[in-house]
């Protein structure tokens, strides 16, 4: 009886050990893809977080790798503009492939057109120019010089234009939320520039 109470307890003490110790679950590497719903391209510069284990970034062209990864490990995505889907994925296998859509968030650019003396200018033609150098967007100042933009995704070269006037600067950059942008102009002398 004492014998049978004596491994008795020791199976209890082992068991109880083997729980608080826990099993280590070997590394997996896992890896994927965030890529624009809009145009299918990868997007760079995407924070993807493993659960505690860590993180990295993704490359230009959207791929991800991550060595150390765990089974059922939560992926999740982040960047600053983006929203994504979903919003995260559990790691189940090694080799796992796990492929975010990112869809950027709309912005909206305000600012105003002033001459000389500051007043406003009216009907100066604002563009928005894409990386490519195509025109996508444009607006027109009011009777303040005042204008505005919404429903902008991306980051814009802004120019002001009008027939027989210079302004300064000659182009703006913008690429998010809150995006003020002044332009000064005064009569010019020389040739237009060609649009």
């Amino acid at each position: 009886m004492k014998r049978t109470i004596g491994i008795a307890v020791v199976l209890l003490i082992g068991a109880t050990l083997t729980g608080c110790i826990g099993v280590k679950r070997p590394d997996i590497a896992v890896s994927g893809f965030v890529l624009d719903s809009d145009t299918g391209a990868g997007v760079g510069g995407v924070e993807v977080v493993v659960g505690s284990l860590g993180r990295t970034v993704t490359s230009e062209n959207g791929s991800w790798s991550f060595s150390k990864a765990k089974k059922g490990a939560e992926v999740s995505v982040s960047k600053e503009g983006w929203t994504f889907q979903p919003e995260s994925l559990p790691v189940k296998d090694e080799g796992d492939v796990l492929t975010f859509s990112g869809t950027r968030i709309a912005y909206s650019v305000s600012g105003a057109v002033f001459d000389q003396s500051g007043a406003g200018l009216e009907d100066v033609l604002i563009l928005f120019a894409n990386d490519k150098g195509e025109i996508v967007a444009t607006t027109r100042s009011g009777s303040d010089g005042a204008f505005e933009k919404s429903g902008l995704k991306g980051t814009y070269l802004v120019v002001a234009f009008k027939e027989g006037w210079s302004f300064t600067p000659g182009e703006r950059t913008v690429n998010g939320e809150d995006a003020e942008v002044y332009f000064y102009g005064s009569p010019s002398v020389g040739p237009s520039p060609d649009f």
